[in-house]
């Protein structure tokens, strides 16, 4: 799954800002309420809303690898 945009993360906390419930945001973008909170959090804390880096796993084989591929 991708990291949503920042655009809509901007327009998710804008819209909390202007007066409307999270769950009606959150049901208005097809997000969660978990997230539309996050997302204010982050504004409010005037944070970077942009996507962090993923936390997956390391890869399992080097560069130097890659030809046997």
């Amino acid at each position: 799954m991708q990291a949503y945009s920042e655009d809509l993360r901007d327009r998710i906390a804008r819209a909390v800002a202007a007066g409307r419930p999270k769950t009606e945001v959150a049901r208005t973008f097809s997000v969660s309420v978990a997230s539309v909170t996050k997302y204010v959090a982050l504004r409010r804390s005037a944070r970077s809303l942009a996507p962090g880096r993923s936390s997956g796993r390391p890869q399992s084989i080097s560069p130097a690898q890659y030809p046997a591929l």
